[in-house]
């Protein structure tokens, strides 16, 4: 059961059913028998699996704060390309309409590309270097059950991580982008070239816009073969 302190709950003994966790889930053993456990634990095979458990935690927090760092940058880069076309839109340039619509559609070209090395640099490279040691800290918890089971509570409650909802982040953000990167172009191209010209550009855009984005999303999303990452079951605790 839960008990609520303004808006974080608290994890309480349920005296008549231990085997119920918060979440009504197969957890680890209640609070009661893991501090019993605990207090059996040789001091020796504690001090090693802690500095262990810590040393993890070290690592994720490094990892953690890259990736933070990478997605304010992203917020912010695109706020700043919407208000860069928004500057474009609200002056009166001196070679009409037509050039209006070639900036709009360098600066949401440009803000689209950004996205997208931000994407590949939080995502493909911190995340994953932040899911080697998360998956062995996840590992640890299941192997130890005096151990507190933060990781394991954090899948839990996120129904197996917080990932595919980044990658709808960068998604939407980068295809926001590249929409406004296209529409741009083509009524840019139709009013200099005709509308051939325009339907053309815009399938090539369209086409290496969904292309490069859809290739992004399935490299971005976990592929582990095992249970590492998956919610905890009685049978992942025996393993």
């Amino acid at each position: 059961m839960l008990a609520y302190t303004g808006l974080r709950p608290v994890r309480t003994v349920n005296v008549n059913n231990p085997k119920k966790d918060r979440f009504g889930a197969i957890p680890p053993e209640s609070a009661v028998e893991q501090y019993k456990e605990l207090n059996k634990l040789d001091d020796a095979i504690f001090e090693k699996t802690w500095k262990i458990v810590s040393e993890c935690g070290e690592q994720e927090r490094h990892f953690n704060g890259l990736q933070n760092s990478y997605r304010t940058l992203a917020s912010t880069w695109l706020l700043a390309m919407f208000g860069g076309i928004g500057f474009f839109l609200a002056q009166k340039l001196e070679y009409g309409n037509s050039y209006r619509l070639f900036l709009i559609w360098a600066v949401a070209l440009a803000g689209c590309l950004g996205l997208v090395l931000l994407w590949v640099m939080d995502l493909l490279v911190y995340h994953r270097l932040l899911d080697a040691v998360f998956v062995e800290g996840v590992k640890l918890e299941r192997c130890y059950s005096w151990l507190p089971p933060f990781r394991n509570n954090m899948l839990r409650v996120q129904h197996g991580g917080v990932l595919p909802k980044v990658v709808w982040f960068y998604l939407g953000s980068s295809g926001s982008a590249a929409l406004i990167s296209t529409i741009s172009l083509v009524l840019w191209i139709h009013s200099n070239h005709g509308l051939f010209a325009a339907v053309i550009a815009g399938a090539i855009q369209i086409t290496a816009s969904v292309a490069g984005l859809g290739l992004l999303r399935s490299r971005s999303l976990p592929e582990y073969g095992d249970e590492d990452l998956k919610p905890n079951t009685e049978a992942n605790r025996k393993r």
